[in-house]
């Protein structure tokens, strides 16, 4: 009796939905953890775009405790920082921001996008130098070398030749960890860490990579020169009897700054005066 009740009831509904048009059935519940649907990511570029593929670069970041050296002028070299840069990575921010420049072998990071889904391997690089460039103010062209060690029992570091990515206008391939494929597209980008090499000629200069990447519709070539405008280097300023002034921040115990004037006709033996 009760089952013949229940399918009436489920009639008498059915065919009031018919009369009216409308149907109301309960709400499917919704998993509170459950995971939005993915975005479906294009292989290929939007209408009417054409495959492109960017890359981005900025100077790579250094640890807390890694020594570096900088070139700057001796102004900015001598200004005292702010009481909160308590290490070399947070001094290496605050000498760059400042106008010192990098030099020797330096790490820089890319950032590889795409408008559509693709594997991307690098292919190549080439390091673009212009000498001709020169800062707006003379007085703070980077001649002096700006250092950082970490503790006073820190030696400086150089940074592994073997490990050099790009060499001054050479086609360079990347390293081996350099040439796995990387998935990138609208939704996903890829990173990757760089070692360039800025030894050359004398002086100050700007500076960009170009860059080959193999997509899965074919060679691309991109000129990546900076996120933040230029790429400005420098070489160490050493030369034959020649040794630049020279200012060393070790951060620990006490911050303090050693000072090493610059010296012309370096003699066999010489050893620099410092205070």
């Amino acid at each position: 009796m009760g089952r013949r009740r229940g399918i009436s009831l489920v009639l008498v509904v059915l065919a009031a939905g018919l009369l009216t048009g409308h149907f109301v059935f309960p709400a499917a519940e919704r998993d509170p953890d459950a995971k939005p649907p993915k975005q479906r990511e294009k292989a290929r570029p939007a209408a009417g775009e054409k495959p492109r593929v960017s890359v981005g670069i900025r100077l790579g970041e250094t640890g807390k405790d890694e020594s570096w050296t900088l070139m700057a002028s001796e102004e900015i070299a001598r200004r005292d920082p702010p009481a909160k840069v308590a290490d070399c990575r947070e001094m290496r921010r605050w000498a760059l921001a400042q106008g010192a420049v990098p030099t020797w072998r330096v790490l820089h990071t890319l950032d590889i996008s795409a408008n559509f889904a693709t594997d991307v391997r690098i292919s190549s690089m080439a390091l673009e130098r212009d000498d001709s460039y020169k800062p707006r103010d003379p007085a703070l062209a980077p001649v002096a070398r700006l250092s950082c060690l970490p503790r006073r029992s820190s030696r400086m570091s150089w940074r592994d030749p073997e490990a050099v990515s790009v060499v001054d206008g050479e086609e360079y391939l990347p390293n081996p960890n350099a040439r796995r494929k990387y998935k990138v597209s609208r939704l996903k980008g890829a990173r990757e860490n760089v070692l360039v090499d800025l030894a050359g000629s004398p002086g100050s200069f700007t500076y960009r990579l170009r860059i080959g990447l193999v997509t899965s519709v074919g060679l691309h070539e991109v000129v990546a020169s900076g996120d933040a405008g230029p790429l400005v280097g420098s070489e160490d300023g050493a030369g034959m009897g020649y040794w630049p002034a020279q200012y060393t921040w070790t951060m620990a115990p006490t911050r303090t700054l050693k000072q090493c004037p610059e010296v012309r006709d370096v003699r066999p033996g010489q050893v620099a005066k410092c205070f």
